[in-house]
């Protein structure tokens, strides 16, 4: 209370109603200590509101960008990874993806391995 509304709880208590009180609290910013001592294990989520989450979109894109004019970009290789979200699991270089060669496939493979322009039979 005494950072953001510069009033201590003594002062907070003389001069505020209860309702005023309940909202001043309710409206503290997320980086309050009071939500840090109310939800321990939700701190860092609780942290990054909507401001965070559009410049870490930001950082990513202009991070993309950047790759995008070197050669590692030409090549599409060494992507940038993406900026670690609170509560989000990455999954951009997971355990479970596999590349399969480097190279692209000829059109006329690619039409035969999917069966393009075969006769369906009805």
């Amino acid at each position: 209370m005494l950072r953001t509304y510069n009033l201590t709880p003594r002062e907070a208590r003389e001069r505020l109603t209860l309702l005023e009180y309940a909202s001043a609290v309710a409206y503290l910013p997320k980086d309050a200590a009071v939500w840090a001592a109310a939800f321990p294990d939700d701190v860092a989520e609780a942290a990054w509101g909507l401001s965070e989450q559009l410049l870490a979109a930001i950082l990513d894109v202009v991070n993309w960008l950047q790759w995008s004019k070197t050669e590692d970009g030409r090549k599409n290789r060494n992507r940038p990874r993406l900026v670690k979200r609170p509560g989000v699991e990455d999954t951009s270089r997971s355990a479970e993806t596999q590349q399969f060669g480097s190279d692209a496939i000829p059109l006329d493979e690619l039409a035969d391995f999917l069966q393009w322009g075969r006769e369906i039979d009805g």
